[in-house]
């Protein structure tokens, strides 16, 4: 009996590690709307994709940076455009392309990343590959880097997330402008995590537990909390529905894709039971995509993507 016990946790053990590499790989530069927060020389630093751009007859995702609390000229700042093949991810800047990741490197492999203009770059050598959980239950390939300067300067990439020394910072913690990545949203749910920063709040309104950010929707007394919007896409003015099986604390956020609170309908009122309907118009705000995020006693329960065509 011991022995096929034994048998048989090695035939999981060994379909599991199966799975693993057989799963779908997953590109960094993507159609979502994704945002990484860092942190690094000024506090609450966000990246994100947004727009393309042709480039020699190729697709590119522009990306751009926001320092928030530091006023309207740090804000929507271009930081280049991001374009991925064959699982190599290139960043276009000063005109030209520089190899940012190469996402089929192999233990001792190496590669070389541009830090500036003035340099040779930083040589990265892979001297761990292994597997990571994100939150949604996916695993992701994880790759451990040593930077040629030494320890203090080593590097982890994972899969569809980038690097945790931040998205452009791959490699370029040698200029002692050290930046951590903090967490990595995807049309406005949350991907990924760093388990460095768990106890940190992300954005405004949110419950600083990560695990309070994964989860689309969840079930009070075994009943959904649904959030609709008629129309999602609209030009003047929209109807935001959602239903209580009970009594709770509520708070309806806006969203732009930057995760920045453009306006509240509820902020933590308390609520009876009951359907709830809110009329919602953004006159002062331009064309985009916006997210209205329902928390319920503190928690996100529902997220619906707005579309606003003035």
């Amino acid at each position: 009996m011991k022995k096929i016990i034994l048998f048989c946790t090695a035939i999981f053990f060994s379909a599991l590690v199966f799975a693993q590499n057989e799963r779908t790989y997953t590109p960094l530069i993507t159609d979502k709307n994704t945002v990484w927060k860092t942190v690094g020389w000024l506090p609450n630093e966000y990246l994100y994709l947004q727009g393309d751009t042709i480039i020699d007859s190729l697709k590119y995702r522009k990306i751009y940076v926001d320092y928030v609390e530091q006023g309207e000229e740090f804000q929507n700042l271009y930081a280049g455009a991001l374009i991925e093949m064959d699982k190599k991810v290139y960043w276009r800047y000063w005109n030209e392309n520089h190899l940012l990741y190469d996402f089929t490197l192999k233990v001792e492999d190496s590669i070389r990343i541009l830090v500036d203009r003035e340099s040779n770059g930083v040589l990265l050598t892979v001297t761990v590959v292994d597997s990571v959980q994100l939150l949604n239950g996916e695993w992701r390939t994880r790759w451990y880097l040593n930077n040629e300067y030494g320890v203090g300067f080593n590097d982890v990439w994972i899969e569809g997330i980038g690097s945790l020394n931040g998205v452009l910072s791959a490699g370029r913690a040698v200029d002692d402008a050290k930046v951590n990545l903090i967490s990595q949203f995807q049309d406005g749910e949350v991907v990924y995590c760093n388990p460095d920063f768990a106890d940190k709040v992300y954005f405004e309104g949110f419950n600083a537990e990560c695990n309070a950010l994964v989860s689309n929707t969840t079930t009070i007394n075994n009943k959904t909390n649904f959030l609709t919007a008629t129309p999602s896409i609209f030009n003047h003015q929209t109807q935001l529905h959602f239903s209580l099986p009970q009594s709770s604390n509520i708070s309806l956020h806006i969203f732009n894709h930057q995760g920045q609170i453009i306006t509240s309908l509820y902020d933590k009122e308390q609520l009876q039971m009951g359907e709830y309907q809110q009329s919602l118009s953004l006159p002062n705000v331009s064309n985009g995509i916006y997210y209205a995020v329902l928390l319920v006693n503190g928690r996100r329960v529902a997220t619906q993507k707005l579309v606003l065509i003035k």
